[in-house]
């Protein structure tokens, strides 16, 4: 069996194709009686430059060239290794990138030639998301490289309403997890898009429904293309599952012949700080990366633990958990200045209403110009803005006073406090927290809280929480007339508020009172970020006893101020009183 693997392997070097030769599980196909067809790798690359074109970018309008990386280490072999019929040996491939390393963009290439150019009777291709919005991006891509092409243009109809792009009696079609009828396809080709976020029941089932799709076609491939996930001890999640197997192909402790697998990564004992690094785990490094900007947000990186984590697993694709420290706990304790919200004054609320056992957080922000006498300290400066205490438009930032109000059934306040030996009968004595009769939570005694607080203060709107607070919401605006904002709990909606609480902390201009329990909760909150330096605050453990109510409140309640016309301060803060003599009509 050597003597016959090591003459393989020298006919494969004579025929110039041995360096696709390069894991045990090559040398097993070999033995298979599987080899390499430049005409068939070279008919995918000419399918690509002479009929797609690039879309985006500085690129845009030119036609589609593979990358070094993307021609030896994927297209080529995906496509080029057949077995002794002639199909295409690899049913499966792999690939591990990170981010800006062009992977949709192929992908989306590769999707337009599985369905126009592959040989297959009606195709069907699919190109599989998270959500909605995801694969609307995958049809997006795809559809503009039919439509910036004359020749795929007249041949392929791309179709926005049901995101499919229809060639002869075949499609390509964009899927998501609220996808209908994921059952019974007949696949020839799949894309599995940034599988370290497929980890719902709901769309593993999809993952299951679609990854074995393809048993009655001739050749069909899925391809799973992601960066690294958080935990890559959990395996549980999909992408441990695939990344694994991956490893243990290139390094040989596995054999598979149907599989390819291609991982560029960042090793753990490699200094992430690194320009080598920074080139290793990127093979598009000095083209469609630029280095200056690697090193800028590598340096951004440093000495700050959220931006470190994105780094590591978006731009290193270097598993890394983004579930991390907000900021200092030092910097929320210092922001204990006196809540100063006089009655009348426009108000902003963050409603989030929990379980009936549990606690419920109605928290107000008061937004009003800032009397700390920076204005004219600021002016001029060439410190950042956040030092200098201005907003983004370079102003001086109002403050912002948060007062809360916590709710807690009376009758699980022992219950609660002996599971997580926290002093909630401290807390209730002290006024800090309120309990509500009963053993489950009495929401018409929140609503008659908040109405009270409409009735001092101008209640301008209410950001809640539409999870269990619908009926609460609608209560409120139709019966008591109490302008509601449903603000779903995701980073696409928190980011900006959450970021907005930060920065006027480190600023000082952020007003809590020194409330003991808002503090508590504070030291419970964690942020979790996404590729886009997006974030939304999580507990670091969902089943932690800790609760996070108040700030998810705070913040809620924060991005709607922040949101509001600027208040303007009294003349009198800058020029006093000025008196007025006018003569009277009697002369005296």
């Amino acid at each position: 069996m050597a003597g016959k693997l090591a003459q393989l392997k020298l006919d494969a070097a004579r025929e110039g194709w041995n360096r696709f030769i390069r894991t045990a599980s090559d040398e097993a196909a070999l033995l298979e009686g599987c080899r390499f067809s430049f005409d068939r790798a070279r008919y995918v690359e000419q399918f690509l430059n002479r009929f797609c074109r690039f879309t985006q970018g500085r690129w845009a309008g030119q036609a589609f060239e593979l990358l070094e990386f993307q021609r030896e280490c994927i297209v080529w072999p995906l496509f080029g290794w057949i077995r002794p019929d002639g199909r295409r040996r690899f049913r499966f491939a792999d690939i591990f990138l990170p981010k800006k390393n062009t992977k949709t963009t192929l992908c989306a290439a590769l999707e337009v030639y599985l369905l126009g150019a592959d040989g297959e009777a009606r195709p069907e291709v699919y190109g599989a998301a998270v959500d909605r919005s995801q694969s609307k991006k995958i049809y997006d891509e795809a559809a503009a490289i039919v439509r910036a092409s004359p020749a795929l243009r007249a041949r392929m109809k791309c179709v926005d309403s049901t995101k499919r792009i229809v060639f002869g009696g075949g499609f390509f079609e964009a899927l998501s997890s609220k996808s209908a009828n994921a059952e019974g396809k007949n696949i020839h080709g799949l894309v599995i898009d940034e599988l370290h976020v497929w980890n719902t029941p709901t769309l593993k089932r999809l993952w299951a429904a679609l990854y074995y799709g393809g048993i009655a076609r001739e050749q069909p491939v899925s391809i799973v293309i992601s960066t690294a996930g958080e935990d890559p001890d959990d395996e549980d999640e999909l992408w441990v599952e695939i990344w694994q197997r991956a490893e243990d192909i290139l390094k040989g402790d596995a054999i598979d012949t149907r599989r390819l697998p291609y991982i560029a990564a960042a090793g753990k004992s490699d200094d992430w700080t690194d320009p080598a690094t920074h080139r290793k785990a990127n093979p598009g490094y000095g083209t469609v990366i630029d280095p200056e900007e690697m090193t800028a947000s590598c340096q951004e990186a440093q000495g700050k633990p959220r931006l470190r984590a994105q780094f590591l697993r978006y731009r290193l694709n270097r598993p890394a958990r983004t579930v991390c420290e907000w900021f200092e706990q030092e910097t929320w304790d210092a922001c204990s200045g006196a809540v100063a919200i006089p009655p009348g004054s426009p108000v902003y609320g963050g409603l989030d209403l929990s379980s009936t056992s549990d606690f419920t957080a109605f928290v107000l922000v008061g937004r009003r110009p800032d009397d700390s006498g920076q204005q004219e300290e600021a002016e001029g400066t060439e410190k950042g803005k956040e030092e200098r205490g201005l907003d983004e438009n370079g102003e001086i930032e109002d403050r912002y006073h948060v007062k809360p109000f916590l709710f807690v059934p009376e009758d699980t306040i022992a219950a609660l406090e002996a599971e997580g030996k926290y002093r909630y009968r401290t807390w209730a004595r002290a006024g800090l927290i309120i309990p509500t009769p009963g053993n489950v939570l009495d929401y018409r005694f929140v609503v008659k809280t908040i109405v009270e607080q409409s009735e001092v203060y101008e209640l301008v709107e209410c950001a809640y929480d539409p999870w269990n607070a619908t009926e609460t919401a609608v209560k409120l605006q139709d019966e008591h007339g109490i302008t509601m904002f449903e603000c779903r709990q995701g980073a696409k909606t928190l980011s900006e508020p959450m970021k907005k609480v930060e920065r006027l902390a480190k600023q000082g201009k952020l007003n809590h009172g020194g409330h003991r329990v808002m503090s508590w909760m504070f030291s419970n909150t964690r942020v979790k970020s996404d590729e886009n330096q997006n974030i939304r605050p999580v507990k670091e453990n969902p089943n932690s006893p800790k609760k996070i109510d108040g700030i998810v409140g705070t913040i809620m309640a924060a991005g709607r101020a922040m949101v509001a016309p600027k208040p303007k301060p009294s003349v009198y803060r800058y020029r006093g009183i000025r008196v007025i003599e006018i003569e009277s009509l009697s002369g005296k």
